[in-house]
């Protein structure tokens, strides 16, 4: 049945780059939560602080993205003002509050380098995260189930077979951006918290501050 091994192929490789993005996950949140044995030579420029291929600092990461959502946040006020309907205003300035608590905060932290305030930026991504695994379980077991029932009166069409296959690979997409914000939000949560203990330490010794100008090239 080619659209069984189809589903499985694709399946299998959305699975194998999850595994992938949650090991560098693992590592962001360890990182995170765990302070190094040696804060005597804190590099602002090592290789751990650093994404996309150690080409991107992560401070110019988090900045960047803080300025994103702020514009992603602000078009959604402009859509807000222009929706009619009680139900929708409600439900567009619950998010609207909602979003902007979470990316002000992000906002300040990323810019004020205050790594508490990255705190709700990172739980609001791994809720997100959590409810999209969520969805990509149920839709992969159901198009599992009418595959193997499709005796027992199971069996979906061609076409809504080739949509829940196109909503499951949207969704580990998706899926993929959020475990990457989260991995970018716990890395610079590392960086300020380990910047801040070399500082503190009286035996610390900070090779030199962080240039953004340096951090771009």
């Amino acid at each position: 049945m080619p659209t069984f091994f189809t589903f499985v192929q694709h399946y299998k490789l959305i699975l194998s780059l999850c595994y992938r993005q949650i090991e560098s996950l693992q590592m962001a949140i360890l990182g995170a939560l765990t302070r190094s044995a040696s804060m005597r030579a804190f590099d602002p420029q090592d290789k751990k602080y650093r994404i996309c291929c150690r080409s991107l600092h992560i401070l110019v990461a988090v900045r960047f993205l803080s300025i994103l959502f702020i514009a992603l946040l602000f078009a959604h006020f402009i859509s807000t003002l222009r929706s009619s309907g009680d139900y929708n205003v409600f439900n567009n300035w619950t998010l609207l509050l909602a979003g902007s608590i979470i990316f002000g905060t992000f906002v300040y932290g990323a810019f004020y380098e205050e790594k508490y305030f990255l705190v709700p930026f990172i739980f609001s991504q791994l809720i997100v995260l959590l409810v999209l695994i969520i969805g990509l379980s149920l839709v992969a077991s159901t198009l599992l189930m009418s595959t193997v029932y499709s005796n027992q009166g199971y069996k979906f069409s061609e076409e809504e077979r080739s949509d829940y296959v196109v909503a499951m690979s949207f969704m580990g997409v998706v899926a993929l951006i959020e475990i990457w914000l989260v991995t970018v939000g716990c890395k610079a949560f590392q960086y300020i918290r380990d910047r801040d203990a070399s500082l503190e330490e009286p035996t610390a010794m900070p090779v030199g501050d962080f240039v953004i100008d340096k951090a771009v090239i």
